[in-house]
């Protein structure tokens, strides 16, 4: 079995899916602060995702909207929001510019975030993945081998 560092705020539904593929997976619950410094860290994250090749493929920019915006809604009922007024700022930039680029509806961009929030669930569990050990020939270990800085092996 290889074990992955994951240290990373998921969604609800996230570790339950994980091991039904046979991970084993580390994990808690957060505490408020932790939550908010976290909620912040995934926001950047997301935004990072969407930024990343943003422009090639609509669908794909579409499910990393409905991401932003359902970290966008949790972190903005739970963070302090002088104190991240330009990540908030700068998430709002970013979703309006890639509704702009592909002309999204909002009852689009609403019906994306649902469909997302029913398979995946949202942030609300505060659930915290420390590590995650798979087993050869499980789905998601050329994922983490192939992204070590994102995922260190722990040996």
């Amino acid at each position: 079995m290889r074990t992955f560092r994951f240290d990373k705020l998921v969604r609800d539904n996230i570790v339950p899916d994980m091991e039904k593929e046979g991970s084993v997976v580390t994990w808690r619950t957060l505490d408020e602060s932790e939550y908010a410094e976290e909620l912040a860290k995934k926001l950047e994250e997301e935004l990072d995702e969407l930024d990343q090749e943003v422009g090639q493929d609509r669908l794909r920019d579409l499910k990393e909207l409905a991401d932003v915006a359902e970290v966008y809604e949790t972190a903005w009922e739970v963070l302090d929001r002088d104190d991240h007024y330009e990540l908030f700022e700068s998430a709002t930039e970013e979703l309006e510019k890639a509704i702009d680029m592909w002309e999204i509806d909002p009852s689009e961009l609403l019906e994306a975030k649902a469909l997302k929030v029913q398979k995946a669930g949202s942030y609300v569990g505060r659930i915290f993945i420390e590590k995650v050990s798979v087993e050869p020939g499980n789905p998601w270990l050329e994922h983490y081998l192939t992204q070590p800085d994102k995922y260190p092996e722990i040996r």
